[in-house]
């Protein structure tokens, strides 16, 4: 019943969150958003997408609490990605009912991003 009940919020989220796939995006268009890695750290380390902020999903509420860097999500519409494009839903549903303003989900994720060619950092 939970794993049906969590398919089933997943498959909601895909519907409701705005998304745009990885392939469509390019390297230089990037400057246009804050970009949010809600991957673990570990993850992160290991390569992101140039100027993103790691932000771990595991812990987004708590983190955000401490910092500032995502105050400008009102002014700048945020990209969040994850491995392949999951915890970003969860993430960018999150940032919309803490009041920022235009999230954005990036399909297929980092995977997406680093098999289209797209620019890797770290």
């Amino acid at each position: 019943m939970i794993k049906q009940a969590a398919q089933k919020q997943i498959q909601g989220l895909m519907e409701n969150v705005e998304r745009k796939p990885a392939a469509d995006i390019s390297d230089d268009e990037l400057a246009n958003w804050i970009v949010l890695d809600v991957r673990e750290q570990f993850e992160f380390e290991q390569g992101h997408l140039p100027g993103a902020i790691n932000l771990p999903r595991s812990r987004m509420e708590l983190l955000l609490t401490q910092s500032d860097e995502l105050e400008q999500a009102n002014e700048k519409p945020v990209l969040v990605y994850c491995a392949s494009g999951k915890r970003s839903l969860l993430a960018a549903q999150a940032l919309t009912d803490l009041g920022a303003n235009r999230v954005v989900s990036m399909d297929g994720g980092f995977q997406g991003w680093a098999e289209k060619g797209g620019a890797v950092s770290g």
